[in-house]
């Protein structure tokens, strides 16, 4: 099976930009396609001029990608054990080499802090967004769409705690979390609803969710 014309694409432009690649992973389905790029180093020069073609990749679908290296990998993996967890079980390798080797089971202790520490985040920027945006509907549902993104990554690892097997699903979130997360995992496996009702629904369930996690501690 070929790799997608927008991957080929980031390749031929990372390479041009004088960075050496040793793979590229897909992570999940939405749009803009969000992907990682693994490098023998990152070279910031070499990343400058990757960024001027970053307007052409964009038109592709593409956003702007994660630049790792296996160094970068192993010193996170107790600072950002969620977006390595996301890489490791939404990630799929869609050129060259995979990240199978550097992705180590993340320790429960360090996703918890991480859990909380986003959550608290997320609830602080709706609040901060919705001030900035005005109380109209389409801002809403802006701030809505912005906001799953990184909570779907945080859900995805509140249920890992719980139940590995179904952090991959999100149709299985609901049923393999604590009762207290549960309207979260349900907000995030349907869609929002529109407007300020969508919003609301999602605040609260951050606040309730970032208070169980909190007390779980």
């Amino acid at each position: 099976m070929s790799e997608p014309e927008a991957i080929t694409a980031l390749v031929t432009a990372a390479k041009d930009a004088g960075l050496v690649v040793s793979g590229v992973i897909s992570i999940g389905t939405g749009s803009p396609q969000r992907t990682a790029i693994l490098l023998d180093e990152i070279d910031i020069e070499a990343v400058r001029k990757l960024a001027q073609m970053g307007a052409k990749l964009a038109k592709k679908g593409l956003a702007a990608p994660w630049l790792l290296t296996h160094a970068v990998i192993a010193g996170s993996l107790d600072t950002f054990p969620l977006e390595l967890l996301e890489l490791r079980i939404a990630g799929h390798v869609v050129h060259g080499s995979g990240l199978s080797d550097d992705l180590a089971e993340p320790l429960a202790e360090h996703l918890r802090l991480q859990i909380e520490r986003e959550l608290r985040a997320a609830a602080i920027t709706l609040r901060q967004n919705l001030l900035q945006a005005g109380d109209a509907e389409r801002s809403c549902n802006a701030i809505v769409a912005e906001a799953r993104v990184g909570l779907a990554r945080v859900m995805r690892g509140l249920v890992y705690l719980n139940k590995p097997d179904a952090a991959g699903d999100p149709n299985a979130w609901p049923e393999a979390c604590d009762p207290e997360v549960q309207p979260l995992a349900r907000d995030l496996a349907t869609a929002p609803a529109p407007g300020w009702a969508g919003y609301r629904a999602l605040y609260q369930a951050v606040t309730a969710a970032a208070q169980a996690v909190d007390s779980d501690a």
